[in-house]
């Protein structure tokens, strides 16, 4: 009569048998495969890698996106087609304090969303929550030291948001190449106490401001001569604590443009004031057209500000 295998006998013989079907399980499948190579795709000064399997691939004639000019531009699209949804990347044109042209601006109900983020050699500024009834935008502005910004746009229809994250995925390989002496600008990032000193200059700048607003159309000459002059003098020492201040080097332009925007309303409401002193009433319409010409350059200014990351 044979003998009842023992408990050890037992667990060995799982044991056993729990070997063999992993063995089979690590033998019976093949490898997963390699992933797909990405294909390059190249411009004048930048180059991007995207996924066969996308099926996106070199186009032409993109989707035109009002206000926004792409020299020597590298183009994107599913299939080859970028009509409805696609990638452009070239020089921007028309950009000058502001990361964006404000012919682009004057498009929009609203200034978007503004980030900085990191691709294949450099940072850029993502811009978001930009649409029209029918399409939707991300934009990134890669500026370098010569003054010459790159930007690349993706668009899509609203209703086709893979397409969109398609071509964001592409873009955030993108690759810039720096000529005609331009060098990377190695950080985008606001730095905390430049923001702190502008923004303290502008909110008592902003209090005045309110204060013109709040007059009404039948305030007499005497209070708009007062307040005007105060305006003025709030602008003047808005531009004398700034003048000494170095920005960081990507804000430069901007910060040079609000100097400037700050002297003009200064001088402008010191029109309005003398003025509105001296009863002149054609003297008092130019005043007022100029005051109004130098608000809109300081919000315009203000602006590029944020653009730039400056809340």
């Amino acid at each position: 009569m044979r003998e009842r295998a023992g408990p050890i006998a037992l667990v060995a013989c799982l044991l056993a048998v729990v070997a063999g079907f992993g063995y089979l399980a690590g033998h019976g499948h093949a490898k997963a495969p390699p992933p797909e190579p990405l294909l390059p795709a190249s411009g004048a000064n930048a180059s991007v890698e995207y996924p066969p399997a996308s099926g996106w691939q070199a186009a032409t004639e993109p989707l035109g996106v009002a206000g926004l000019t792409f020299g020597q531009p590298l183009v994107l699209g599913p299939h080859g087609v970028a009509a409805r949804a696609g990638l452009i990347a070239g020089t921007l044109s028309g950009t000058a304090s502001s990361p964006l042209p404000a012919s682009f601006l004057a498009q929009l109900h609203g200034l978007p969303q503004t980030e900085v983020v990191g691709l294949a050699n450099t940072e850029a500024y993502r811009y978001t929550g930009i649409q029209t009834a029918t399409t939707v935008y991300t934009l990134y502005v890669i500026p370098s030291s010569a003054a010459v910004e790159e930007g690349v746009a993706c668009y899509a229809p609203r209703t086709e948001s893979s397409a969109m994250r398609t071509c964001e995925a592409i873009a955030s390989t993108v690759t810039v190449t720096y000529v005609n002496g331009a060098a990377e600008v190695t950080n985008l990032t606001p730095e905390p106490s430049y923001a702190h000193q502008v923004g303290a200059a502008i909110g008592k700048v902003n209090a005045l401001r309110d204060a013109v607003g709040g007059l009404g159309q039948h305030a007499a000459a005497s209070t708009i001569a007062r307040v005007a002059s105060q305006v003025a003098a709030g602008f003047s020492a808005a531009h004398a604590s700034l003048a000494p201040v170095q920005p960081p080097g990507v804000v430069e332009p901007a910060h040079s443009a609000l100097l400037s925007a700050l002297a003009s309303a200064a001088a402008a409401y010191s029109s309005l004031a003398a003025a509105a002193s001296s009863s002149d009433e054609g003297g008092y319409a130019v005043a007022r057209g100029r005051v109004q010409q130098a608000e809109a350059a300081l919000d315009s200014v203000l602006a590029s500000f944020s653009l730039l990351g400056y809340k």
